[in-house]
């Protein structure tokens, strides 16, 4: 409206000035080199108004020309570009289809096409590391570490070398750093507590959680149970330093945060049983039991009574295995029990369910031929021993990334070297599954596993044949 109204006064006026040159009309003389030149006023103003025009109609034509014609500097910086932008994305589907070669050859020319910026420093880089020139492509990660804008870039770069060649100190250092640009990095929190993990910076790893739970990096579930492992494993270091009462205090925290833990539980009655606290030892490991049974569990209560006759045990153990009456672990312990107090009645109703579905396990098919054996029936002994020969063992500890089986609980898997990525056999993972599957997520670090040879990561593990 308002432009409309601006419109009608400009043609208002206008017409005014037209009507006014009309009325007076007067007469202008120019005189010029002996040319005489006469005119009205009205006529002198339209010829003028003409030239105006049509100088200014040349001078934007001029400046369209030197500015945005086909030979103007800015035309032909804006062509460089339009290749440099192509060769970029040429190198890139280079680089993603493997060609190393002509990937580094399009990223150098797009990095003389385009000015300075991360990305050609980034493929270049990926180039190098395809073609196994890792020298070039950290000198060109470390080239973006002088930029502003592509330092966390560059940071990432050689925080993946340093883990892939296995110097995880500098690695550590370098995620330091990069958190400092990056605080709410989802990668940076995980890898740094990876790597403060699998360096036994316990009291460090755990700030990293909580401060990666409080994110929403790490969902509730999985922060307690990582805060578990981790104070395991400093409740281990503590024992070795024979600081029972530490020791025994984050146990019981290990055991706060994920009940039922079976190596923190072994871990705290046994300390509480050296002690003298052989009621407090026997609580621990019935709560831990009743959240989830386990060989290791079953071995720590077998050792509270060492001197106990079979009845004895018989009786103690059904009333530990009546607080998880369908569990396998239960049945197993049980029909141990069973067996060696001459109970073997009780054995095939105790294993049929487990001893009975395919792809039993050999503990059970083994002691289904014990009681069969002990009743005198040796044709069903033999039937039962000929399938546990043939049957897998029940391993202790499955690992959910790799799906490891080792004898040994330890708070990184000794095999693919993931943090906290065992479990109990229906805990977290299926024998015989995929691996991968999982209940809680493991903290993957990278490539190289991380050993554990220190035996503060591991707890003892049971006897294939649990004590007497």
């Amino acid at each position: 409206m308002r432009r409309l109204i601006l419109y009608f006064l400009a043609i208002f006026v206008l017409g005014l000035i037209a009507a006014w040159l009309a009325e007076n009309r007067g007469t202008v003389a120019i005189d010029w080199l002996g040319w005489r030149i006469e005119t009205s006023l009205a006529v002198l103003v339209v010829l003028a108004a003409l030239v105006a025009a049509a100088l200014l109609a040349l001078t934007r034509a001029w400046l369209w020309l030197r500015r945005d014609g086909p030979l103007s500097p800015r035309e032909r910086e804006l062509r460089r570009q339009r290749a440099g932008l192509v060769a970029l994305n040429d190198a890139m589907v280079a680089l993603a289809a493997g060609d190393a070669k002509r990937a580094d050859r399009l990223a150098d020319r797009a990095e003389r096409l385009l000015p300075p910026q991360p990305l050609t420093h980034v493929v270049t880089a990926e180039a190098a590391r395809l073609s196994g020139d890792d020298a070039r492509a950290a000198a060109r990660y470390r080239q973006m570490l002088e930029d502003g804008t592509a330092k966390f870039i560059g940071l990432r770069g050689l925080i993946a070398q340093a883990l892939t060649g296995d110097r995880r100190r500098e690695a550590l250092r370098l995620v330091r750093e990069a958190q400092a640009l990056e605080p709410k990095s989802d990668w940076i929190i995980e890898t740094r507590f990876a790597l403060e993990a699998a360096a036994g910076h316990w009291k460090e790893a755990a700030a990293t959680l909580a401060s990666g739970e409080k994110l929403g990096i790490f969902a509730k579930p999985e922060a307690a149970r990582h805060r578990a492992a981790l104070a395991y494993a400093e409740a281990l270091e503590a024992d070795l330093a024979q600081d029972a009462a530490k020791a025994a205090q984050l146990a019981e925290a290990a055991l706060k945060a994920r009940p039922g833990f079976a190596p923190a539980a072994e871990l705290a009655a046994r300390l509480a049983k050296a002690a003298g606290q052989n009621r407090k030892a026997a609580r621990i490991l019935e709560k831990a039991w009743a959240e989830r049974p386990h060989p290791l569990l079953a071995g720590a209560y077998q050792a509270l009574e060492p001197l106990e006759t079979p009845r004895q045990r018989y009786r103690r153990v059904k009333k530990l295995c009546d607080m998880a009456p369908d569990a396998a672990e239960s049945r197993l312990f049980l029909a141990r029990a069973a067996v060696r107090a001459e109970h073997e009645d009780e054995v095939p109703a105790l294993l049929a369910p487990l001893a009975e579905q395919p792809g039993a396990d050999r503990e059970a098919l083994g002691l289904m031929a014990d009681a069969a054996l002990s009743r005198g029936d040796d044709a069903d002994a033999a039937a039962w021993s000929q399938k546990a020969e043939r049957a897998p063992a029940r391993p202790a500890w499955v690992c959910a990334s790799c799906g490891a089986r080792p004898a040994a609980y330890a708070v990184a898997c000794p095999v693919c070297g993931d943090f906290d990525s065992l479990d109990a056999p229906g805990e977290g993972t299926v024998p015989g599954e995929a691996a991968g599957r999982r209940a809680a997520t493991p903290v993957t670090l990278l490539p190289s596993p991380l050993s554990s040879p220190d035996a503060r990561l591991r707890a003892a593990a049971p006897d294939d044949s649990l004590p007497e």
